[in-house]
């Protein structure tokens, strides 16, 4: 019978490799495995969990932990990714789960659960956060607001923003930008990948700390987009914003996350610190 342990940092390697064989072949053992080693949480408790067998590693349900602060209070958040177990395992599977849930000082997210595993979260009290997206176009000739990158951007920031941009700013596959204006608007650190909508470029939004900030600056934002990139649409969660303006369609696919909080509400929280961001991911 299989052993249920924790993932310790000794054991990524080997969790790399069986996630890249079993769960995902596009993402390269090494990112699996880095994806884990980022210093969000300094004292975290373990990476997940691992069943083993014989010394071979047959089910995983690996974590990604981060600190952060909501109105001045830290919060220990763990981030569940990468549940997979072999079949002949399978009657383990919840045991995985189990043992990451009963942290009662944990705010614990699944952001990429499929029909089966919202299933599971709401049996196990998750509220179930559904994926739903404003289709914003772009507008090439928008008057006002202003887009900074790299150091300007940075500089911009201050506190815990800026250091979400330093965290942020080894990943390959996202990109970074302030929103803001001459008139001292509250900085916007926005967070987004490119996607594609009806064929054509788009980006996805993972994070936008200042929704009030992103309205009032949105035309700098899609003008920006549009002639830097030749991006046509972005695409915003609706939790995160009212309604926006330059609207052109709303998408719904199902379910964004699962959310187990006795501090957190779904709008308070964005992509930041989760596989979302650590993971290439389609």
């Amino acid at each position: 019978m299989a052993q249920l342990k924790p993932i310790l940092d000794e054991d990524l390697d080997r969790v790399g490799v069986f996630l890249h064989r079993e769960m995902n072949g596009a993402i390269s053992p090494e990112q699996w495995a880095g994806a884990f080693r980022h210093p969000w949480m300094q004292d975290k408790p373990d990476n997940g969990m691992m069943l083993e067998q014989q010394g071979e590693i047959v089910g995983v349900l690996a974590a990604i932990y981060s600190e952060r602060i909501f109105d001045g209070k830290q919060q220990r958040i763990c981030n569940l990714t990468s549940w997979r177990v072999q079949e002949a395992h399978s009657a383990m599977s919840l045991a995985l789960l189990k043992a990451l849930v009963r942290r009662p000082d944990y705010t614990v997210l699944g952001t990429t659960p499929n029909e089966m595993v919202c299933r599971i979260y709401k049996l196990l009290g998750f509220e179930l956060v559904p994926l739903e997206r404003w289709v914003l176009r772009a507008t090439p000739f928008a008057i006002g607001g202003q887009v900074l990158t790299g150091e300007r951007a940075r500089d911009a920031l201050s506190g815990d923003a800026q250091r979400a941009w330093d965290d942020h700013g080894q990943f390959p596959w996202l990109h970074q930008l302030v929103l803001t204006d001459p008139s001292g608007a509250q900085p916007c650190h926005i967070i987004w990948r490119r996607s594609r909508w009806k064929r054509l470029p788009a980006a996805t939004v993972l994070h936008l700390d200042h929704p009030e900030s992103f309205m009032q600056n949105q035309g700098a934002w899609g003008r920006y987009l549009f002639w830097r990139y030749g991006i046509f649409s972005s695409h915003v969660e609706k939790r995160w914003l009212q309604r926006p303006q330059f609207v052109i369609g709303e998408e719904d696919y199902g379910w964004a996350a699962g959310l187990k909080s006795t501090e957190l509400t779904a709008d308070r929280l964005t992509y930041l610190y989760t596989e979302q961001m650590a993971l290439p991911l389609e």
